[in-house]
């Protein structure tokens, strides 16, 4: 996650997984923690995108 964030110019300063959560349920947890404000849009910004992508890729 923090690869695919980084390539699209995103940071996460205390992004973390809960593993022992997820070795328990099988579910595992994301922290997404704090970030400024000026992140989170860029992160939306590419989530937008994404989808947008997405939504072209299946009307082909």
């Amino acid at each position: 996650m923090e690869t695919v964030l980084a390539l699209g110019g995103a940071k996460l300063p205390s992004l973390e997984v809960d593993w022992e959560y997820g070795r328990r349920t099988g579910c595992y947890l994301i922290n997404l923690g704090s970030a400024r404000a000026g992140e989170v849009l860029r992160i939306v910004d590419l989530l937008r995108k994404g989808l947008r992508y997405e939504r072209l890729a299946h009307d082909d």
